[in-house]
């Protein structure tokens, strides 16, 4: 199965958040102290001794380096329709003017100018769905204060490296920047210490090895730990901001990755919140956890865009990568990625006017009727860059099995109009 796009985007520039404006001392503002580092800690050594008057903030976003325009402008904080005049303003671009506090304005297609009962009351279910996918997208999706100390965070850890690693940047990666992160998502970052590709088995296992006695030193960190994987990981927690974090080291895939996804999620407001339902059914139904050889969090992604891709008509997406391949090109520098890019977002929109709960239904509907066949072991799901399997967690009969039960029996339910919070809370 082929699920190769994605989606997301950008907001206000990060040097915003840090207030640092011309600043040596970057990280003052964080930890609320002019050597910025030994109040946060609670110590006298395990900041200064790492941060010194290196200020790494400021240094770090600088004249407009690489890794300030790869964050962009509230990084990763999409303008997407948050109030009913934002609806309205998405629907006069789709040529209605209709009122967009009613059902059948903000929520879409309406079929026959007769309906029967049947539809009628499909159409009522549909509405009441989407405005519950609506609702929780708002509830849980990640907040400015959130990614503001996720930014502060990295920038503090990039103050930790620079001693040894002068010319590294750490980036932000995955849901926290692409836009389909909740408050609770955990900050995915990547240290690029050179263009070069480093065996992660062995060479950047070796690295992170190095780096785990001085982030052990830190004060603020807890669960500082290595995991050995195809792709080596140290987990840690910042007791200040309570984030939980992993930090790969040059695993630039993930930077194009969040690009990309950041980009398609620009393309339409709806991608978000049904991307991030999507996950919350799955983890409801035990089908995601990629750590348990389930799906991961970025294969339902991908499965969700494949979906708004080849199983829509009209398509709600279309392939970026093919439109724009010198945008979107593994080959091209990552020091030249920008979350910022503008793309003819007109020309983009989809005459798809179906509601979340009817994209959730066929998303639903699509994968349930899927032909797995040939994927009895293993489900493949492209990655749009690398073209490696994103979901080669799944790899048990067992676990597959259960995913392909998960849609089914989600598929029957919305045919019997079970409520979503029935769904959630009590899987058949």
């Amino acid at each position: 199965m082929r699920g190769n796009h994605q989606s997301a985007g950008p907001g206000r520039n990060s040097a915003s958040y840090h207030s640092n404006q011309g600043n040596r001392d970057g990280v003052s503002n964080y930890h609320g102290n002019v050597a910025g580092v030994s109040r946060y800690h609670g110590n006298k050594g395990g900041g200064n001794r790492y941060y010194g008057n290196r200020g790494g903030v400021s240094g770090y976003h600088g004249n407009g380096g690489f890794v300030s325009r790869y964050h962009g402008n509230r990084g990763g904080r999409i303008s997407l329709p948050n109030s009913d005049q934002d609806k309205r303003s998405f629907l006069q671009q789709l040529g209605s003017s209709a009122n967009p506090t009613s059902s059948s304005s903000f929520h879409g297609n309406r079929a026959a100018s007769n309906p029967t009962q049947a539809e009628t009351a499909a159409a009522a279910y549909a509405d009441f769905n989407s405005n519950r996918i609506w609702q929780l997208f708002v509830e849980k999706r990640q907040t400015d204060a959130t990614y503001a100390k996720k930014l502060l965070l990295r920038d503090t850890l990039q103050s930790i490296v620079s001693p040894t690693f002068q010319s590294a940047g750490i980036f932000i990666v995955g849901s926290s920047l692409n836009g389909f992160g909740t408050n609770s998502t955990d900050l995915d970052l990547c240290l690029m210490l050179t263009s070069q590709e480093l065996h992660q088995k062995r060479e950047a296992a070796a690295v992170l090895t190095m780096m785990l006695k001085p982030l052990r030193q830190c004060r603020f960190l807890n669960s500082v730990q290595l995991i050995h994987a195809k792709v080596p990981i140290i987990k840690f927690r910042d007791t200040v901001s309570q984030l939980d974090c992993d930090l790969n080291i040059n695993n630039p895939i993930g930077i194009y990755n969040t690009h990309l996804m950041a980009a398609y999620a620009k393309c339409d407001w709806r991608v978000r919140p049904l991307v991030m339902f999507v996950k919350l059914w799955a983890q409801s139904l035990g089908v995601q956890d990629a750590s348990q050889g389930r799906l991961s969090s970025y294969s339902l992604a991908l499965m969700t865009v494949q979906y708004l891709q080849a199983g829509c008509s009209p398509p709600v997406l279309y392939s970026l990568q093919s439109l724009y391949p010198q945008v979107f090109d593994y080959n091209r520098p990552y020091t030249e990625i920008d979350m910022r890019v503008q793309l003819p977002w007109e020309e983009l929109r989809s005459q798809n006017c179906q509601n979340l709960g009817q994209l959730f239904s066929g998303f639903v509907q699509y994968y349930s009727e899927f032909d797995w066949r040939g994927f009895s072991v293993s489900i493949y799901i492209e990655e749009p860059f690398s073209l490696t399997n994103a979901a080669r967690s799944v790899h048990r009969d067992e676990v597959f099995a259960q995913i392909q039960r998960a849609f089914r029996v989600t598929a029957q339910s919305l045919r019997n109009q079970r409520s979503l919070s029935d769904i959630l809370n009590n899987p058949v």
